[in-house]
């Protein structure tokens, strides 16, 4: 898939939840001078309306080109709505 049918993909709300999850752990990851991310660790609210699915399909999309593309992703369950950055692991 082509980076643009990704940038189509974030209009879709669940997308744009992990866009921006991946954004900010990207971003933290270069700023601490990581250049590799192994592990996301994220809680995810029962009533966010994202499956665990859906959360990783739209994280491999959207990672496939960054610093993150070779990282685990490990989901919590949580109560609440919200999609919830825990942590993350680099090299």
């Amino acid at each position: 898939m082509s980076f643009q049918d990704k940038s189509l993909q974030r209009s879709d709300c669940r997308a744009t939840f992990v866009f921006s999850a991946e954004d900010r752990v990207c971003t933290q990851a270069k700023e601490t001078r990581i250049s590799k991310i192994t592990k996301i660790q994220v809680e995810l609210g029962e009533d966010s309306h994202i499956t665990e699915d859906s959360l990783r399909f739209c994280f491999q999309l959207l990672s496939e080109k960054t610093i993150a593309r070779e990282a685990v992703l490990e989901i919590e369950p949580s109560t609440g709505n919200a999609l919830t950055l825990v942590s993350f692991e680099g090299e």
